[in-house]
């Protein structure tokens, strides 16, 4: 039977072929490749997608029995899956692939629910890197791709490679974000009262160390280097990036 146009269930049937769509292009992505690490990259999508789905039903299409899900709870499954469909998008091409993995492995790194610490990235260092690249995606709308705004603001095209070069710019507050995770870590004007016996998580203090890019800098850090940014002091990092 056809929805109404513009109403809640058109828009939720319309999200949710989309989402079949990207899962069935990412089942495609697993058959093809040979690397397992990958494969489990592309299924942890697929579950998500899938698990959304599930969420924009008011009726169970199978039994259309109520799923007890509330109007306003399946606006908000139409969002997230809106966001998600976005996010699952993979181009054609090699580099393509490649991001689209990265992508996964940094939001695995910042999940609550389902966190994977065996990529390159820590969750610290993807805080990071978000931090500082912070005017190339702020204000964006929330179904928009962060990282994809993120390379096109700086001219770049690999994800990973990017990754590693703006926390390479922003060594000192990856190392002091690292001090601070270690579980050895003791800050002795931290340590709290007789009267304040709340747990101490890491603070956020790397905050103030992060060097905040923007592309006319990022482009003459560049030029300058000679596309070796390796080999950049962190003294001369901040005579760049501290002229704001």
């Amino acid at each position: 039977m056809p929805y109404k146009k513009g109403s809640l269930a058109e828009q939720a049937g319309r999200v949710r072929k989309t989402a079949k769509r990207r899962i069935a292009r990412l089942e495609k992505e697993i058959a093809r490749t040979s690397s397992d690490k990958e494969r489990q990259l592309y299924s942890q999508q697929i579950d998500t997608l899938r698990k959304q789905i599930n969420n924009t039903y008011q009726r169970n299409p199978h039994t259309n029995k109520a799923t007890g899900f509330t109007e306003d709870a399946v606006k908000i499954a139409v969002q997230n899956l809106s966001r998600t469909n976005v996010s699952s998008k993979i181009g054609t091409s090699s580099q393509a692939r490649k991001n689209f993995l990265t992508q996964q492995e940094l939001n695995n790194a910042v999940s609550v629910a389902n966190p994977m610490q065996t990529g390159e990235f820590t969750s610290e260092e993807v805080s990071i890197f978000y931090r500082a690249t912070q005017r190339a995606w702020e204000g964006a709308p929330s179904t928009a791709n962060k990282n994809q705004l993120i390379l096109d603001y700086f001219g770049e095209t690999d994800l990973r490679d990017f990754v590693r070069k703006v926390l390479a710019a922003n060594r000192q507050a990856v190392e002091r974000a690292h001090r601070k995770a270690s579980p050895d870590y003791k800050d002795d004007s931290e340590v709290p009262t007789e009267t304040d016996q709340s747990d101490r998580s890491p603070s956020a203090d790397w905050v103030e160390y992060v060097n905040m890019l923007n592309k006319e800098k990022w482009e003459e850090i560049m030029n300058d280097l000679g596309g070796d940014w390796g080999a950049l002091e962190e003294t001369d990092l901040f005579d760049y990036l501290d002229e704001d």
